[in-house]
């Protein structure tokens, strides 16, 4: 248990400071966390110097990190009526990402959204693995719904699990 501790420490220990951390430490943190974690299964209650120091960088990298996406968007329209819309992205990021929904505004008014689990009843898969897209099109067909001589924009909440993260795609 001593060795695990000390191994522990040495991960903390060897961390940037606080205001020197960045994404390129983002694995460095993480292999620190988990000498923290093989401390705690062996006994939640040990004591591990630097542990703040550890918890203090996690929260900058969060604060620092937002996923990146490759964002692309398409729409059809018809008699300024979007008949047809999609939205598209790649996960350009080593992690997993999961969509928790999908909200479309048209004219600053909520048109329709799309919730995590109306994404997956609907077959669509609302996680994300690195390197791989997302793409959900939606048919409106000639309802009205979507004025296409007005803005048109999503906001699209991903988590990773973690932490929510909010992106904005403008079609117009």
């Amino acid at each position: 248990m001593k060795t695990e501790i000390t191994k522990a420490e040495a991960a903390i220990s060897s961390l940037p400071s606080y205001a020197s951390l960045t994404n390129a430490h983002r694995q460095q943190v993480k292999n620190a966390r988990t000498q923290v974690e093989v401390v705690y299964a062996l006994d939640r209650e040990a004591v591990i110097k630097g542990i703040d120091q550890l918890v203090a960088a996690e929260e900058r990298l969060y604060e620092l990190y937002k996923p990146t996406l490759s964002f692309s968007l398409g729409s059809a329209s018809m008699n300024n009526y979007i008949t047809k819309l999609s939205l598209s992205f790649t996960n350009l990021n080593p992690e997993v990402l999961t969509v928790k929904k999908i909200e479309v505004f048209n004219n600053g008014i909520s048109k329709d959204t799309f919730t995590e689990d109306r994404l997956i009843s609907s077959g669509i898969p609302s996680n994300v693995a690195s390197g791989k897209q997302f793409s959900i099109s939606v048919d409106y067909g000639f309802s009205g719904r979507l004025n296409s001589s007005l803005p048109l924009h999503a906001i699209i909440t991903i988590t990773d699990g973690k932490r929510d993260y909010l992106y904005r795609a403008n079609w117009k």
